[in-house]
């Protein structure tokens, strides 16, 4: 895997746990509220994956504009696969 697809798929990766994170912080609120332990536990988990997505913005930005393009086709292709 080259340079290209690794950073394609960590951004599309960590995307996707940031989204799934986003869906159950919201189950959890509104069955348990904001005081929970699990609603303390997915926003630790919440804080670290946003930490993780955007290092990966911030590697992002240092590539030329050429591999960036590359990248979000990669990113892309790979949101079409899951529907």
């Amino acid at each position: 895997m080259n340079r290209t697809m690794k950073m394609a798929h960590a951004y599309f990766s960590i995307s996707q746990s940031m989204k799934s994170n986003t869906d159950e912080i919201i189950r959890v609120l509104e069955a348990e509220g904001p005081e929970s332990p699990k609603f303390q536990r997915l926003w630790v988990e919440r804080d670290s994956a946003f930490l993780s997505w955007s290092n990966a913005a911030a590697a992002l930005r240092e590539l030329p504009l050429e591999e960036v393009l590359m990248v979000h086709q990669q990113v892309e292709k790979m949101r079409a696969q899951i529907g």
